[in-house]
């Protein structure tokens, strides 16, 4: 039966189309292994921080929100890994902090982390965690907010990357939300952080981005 077995996924191998699920909705679910794939390829970002909000009478703005982190794996797959369930996670957009006329204005929302996690595979399991931006504090009376850190990744391989800190607002103008590492696709907006509120329009610091998971099997 083994050689069978064996048999029947060489011959799904030599057929197979590659395979590609994109999960950017947040919330935690999983999925499969197809049959036939010798590979996959993952990919997992992080949400961004939320802007800071800004304190409009004295003209100081919020901080940006830091980005999240970007983490790659590639394992082999083999006939034996066919149908075994792998878990993840995908973070939520983080909110940007209100803005004030007297005291500090509101820090972002962040530190959302999208994560995946899979056992009993041939050549390993697999525990991926991409840990989301921080979010930008609010600008007070006195000076202008800072930048949020960018989120830590952790059980990836070469490629990985930390998520980029946001920027200190200043006097007038928000900070700069953290940019993500695009990875291998188009990845536009996901994991970056948002960007502080300005200190003369004021309004909330802009939402972070939210986080993403990208699988390639092949």
């Amino acid at each position: 039966m083994a050689g069978s077995a064996t048999t029947a996924w060489l011959v799904a191998a030599q057929t197979f189309t590659p395979v590609v699920r994109d999960f950017t909705g947040p919330g935690s679910s999983s999925t499969t292994v197809p049959a036939g794939a010798t590979s996959v390829t993952i990919q997992v970002w992080g949400g961004g921080g939320g802007g800071g909000g800004s304190n409009t009478a004295a003209s100081f703005a919020g901080g940006g929100g830091g980005a999240g982190a970007y983490t790659i794996l590639t394992r082999s797959l083999t006939g034996a890994d066919a149908g075994i369930t792998i878990n993840y996670t995908v973070a939520n957009v983080s909110t940007g902090g209100a803005d004030t006329t007297t005291g500090t204005a509101g820090t972002g929302t962040g530190n959302k982390s999208s994560t995946v996690t899979a056992t009993g595979l041939s050549s390993g399991n697999i525990s991926i965690t991409s840990n989301g931006g921080a979010g930008g504090t609010g600008g007070s009376g006195t000076s202008e907010g800072t930048g949020g850190l960018g989120g830590t990744t952790s059980g990836g391989g070469a490629g990985s990357a930390n998520g980029q800190d946001g920027s200190p607002g200043n006097v007038s103008i928000g900070g700069d939300g953290g940019i993500s590492d695009t990875g291998t696709i188009s990845n536009t907006g996901y994991g970056d952080g948002g960007a502080g509120s300005d200190g003369f329009s004021g309004g909330a610091g802009l939402t972070g981005g939210g986080g993403r998971v990208y699988m390639r099997f092949t």
